[in-house]
């Protein structure tokens, strides 16, 4: 008698990368053991090994255990070797979705993720108690201690809901408490454009309380009838091309961006919707091809400005009435001449108070209601042009040499309120248009260089002598990487969306936590058709 010979032990399963894998595109443990062990079938059969002489360890229940071990063991990994070197800004952003204890049930879950030189991470999607300010600074400290990263943070990213910038109760004070430590209140700037946007549209068509725009239904049921190929422009409608005084410019600066790599292909069809809208062509494209609408929920950022020109454009086979079509004419050129520039400059931190006070002394000089309405909104939202954030002017270099001389005046001399607001207030007895930036500085503004500690040495200089002072270097070094956007918590969003919605690989919370890291590190090293990233 002679014994058989041992059976070639075949585990994939023992790969990070797999598991990962089957993490990313939402694999059950069922189909993945079924996907797993064809593969290894497969590649048996090529190497010319008899199938019966290998043991391929592939079971659901093998899938599933070693999914769960690899997952954590990768977080675990994941979370230890993260150690920046950089000073870094936390974004969070709840967002409601169903329980993970019962899925009938909205429960608040919070992305948390931090941002820096070079530097993007998301900490975790933890599920709250509720929405509160509370719940929600107990949740980012959590994260922030679990991670060590206390020692790097400078700043809060947030949107400008009650729950998140209340003086009291909001979010943003009460993690600064928790800490023990100030840190530089950066309003979302996207967040606080979309207010000014939604106070143009509310202003024009009125207060609506449905979750969609108004019209949306009609243009969607209306899309596939509609002749693409046919619709109207500024430049092709009598007398508007009038009303937008810089169109060429606004068509160069939205084809210079379209050169750019843009975050998502809605942020692509609002530059090209622009240039279509001012009668220009789209850079490499002959022929324009609409894309058919798409989200049209209120919270998504860009879609009133989406629906707007569409809506506008092929207004005469909508059979829009003249009301209508002047309404949301308006509309589009608000878009065309004061939203979409600020909208693609958001992320620059350095040229935000600079772009806020331009953006204010500009709708200031119109008497429209519906501009007007902007206006007012945007008072309410002076954050980068609060005692502190007014400092991030002195690194833009489009801010005259003397405008930076009188701010450093203002921070050097002149006394501000007892009590330190985070937002900007408009000087009393003081025309908007006549502002400066340095009207916003005072001595309280050293709490900038605090709470970033960028040296103050570079402020006795004159600032023709900045760019060659190793201090001023450093601190344009930190601030240009300072992302004032919760774009990164959207993507945490995202993520929750698809693996927290409706999947079924695990209802267990660490794991899911675990399974995000996992997906999360997939998704750096390799693209979605499966080759690795260079």
């Amino acid at each position: 008698f002679k014994p058989n010979s041992k059976k070639i032990r075949v585990d994939v399963l023992k790969s990070q990368l797999v598991t990962s894998a089957l993490a990313r595109t939402s694999t059950s443990s069922y189909a993945g053991s079924m996907i797993v062990k064809a593969a290894v079938q497969a590649a048996v059969s090529e190497l010319s090994v008899d199938e019966k002489d290998v043991k391929i360890v592939c079971s659901s229940t093998s899938v599933k255990r070693k999914s769960g071990e690899n997952n954590k063991d990768l977080a675990d990994l994941i979370k230890q070797e993260f150690e920046p070197n950089c000073k870094l800004v936390v974004h969070f952003d709840g967002k409601l979705f169903p329980s993970n204890e019962d899925g009938d049930v909205k429960a608040d879950r919070l992305p948390v993720a931090v941002s820096g030189k070079g530097t993007e991470k998301l900490l975790g999607i933890p599920e709250l108690a509720h929405g509160s300010g509370e719940c929600i600074a107990t949740a980012v400290v959590t994260l922030l201690t679990e991670w060590n990263l206390l020692e790097h943070i400078i700043g809060l990213v947030f949107d400008t809901t009650s729950t998140n910038s209340g003086r009291w109760g909001g979010a943003c004070v009460l993690i600064q408490q928790k800490l023990s430590m100030d840190l530089l209140e950066l309003a979302c700037r996207h967040h606080v454009l979309e207010l000014v946007l939604g106070a143009v549209f509310d202003a024009l068509f009125g207060v609506s309380k449905k979750p969609d725009f108004m019209f949306v239904d009609l243009l969607k049921n209306a899309w596939k009838k509609i002749n693409t190929k046919v619709y109207r422009t500024a430049a092709s409608s009598r007398g508007v091309s009038k009303l937008i005084p810089n169109t060429d410019e606004i068509i160069q600066f939205c084809s210079s961006q379209l050169e750019k790599r843009q975050p998502r292909g809605d942020y692509r069809e609002l530059l090209e919707l622009t240039i279509i809208f001012l009668g220009g062509s789209v850079p490499g494209k002959a022929e324009y091809s609409f894309k058919a609408p798409g989200a049209s929920s209120k919270t998504r950022w860009m879609a009133k400005a989406l629906y707007a020109f569409k809506i506008w454009m092929f207004g005469k086979q909508l059979k829009l009435d003249t009301a209508q079509s002047d309404s949301f004419l308006k509309m589009c050129i608000f878009i065309s001449m004061y939203y979409v520039k600020h909208w693609y400059e958001c992320p620059d931190a350095v040229k935000a108070p600079a772009n806020d006070l331009q953006l204010l002394q500009s709708l200031s000089l119109r008497k429209e209601s519906h501009i007007q309405a902007a206006f007012s909104k945007l008072t309410n939202h002076l954050w980068y042009l609060s005692e502190t954030l007014v400092c991030l002017a002195l690194f833009d270099d489009r801010v005259p040499l003397q405008e930076k001389r009188t701010i450093v005046t203002s921070i050097q001399s002149k006394q501000g309120p007892v009590d330190l607001m985070p937002r900007g207030i408009l000087p009393p007895n003081k025309k908007v248009a006549s502002l400066k930036l340095s009207d916003f500085a005072s001595k309280n503004s050293l709490k900038f260089f605090t709470i970033t500690q960028i040296s103050t040495d570079f402020l006795v200089k004159d600032p023709a002598d900045w760019s060659q002072d190793p201090t001023y270097c450093h601190g344009l070094e930190l601030v240009k990487n300072i992302i004032p956007v919760n774009d990164i918590a959207e993507r945490g969003v995202s993520l929750m969306k698809k693996y927290m919605t409706g999947n079924k690989l695990t209802h267990n919370e660490s794991q899911r936590q675990y399974m995000l890291q996992a997906v999360e590190k997939h998704r750096a090293m390799y693209d979605r058709f499966g080759t690795k990233k260079k």
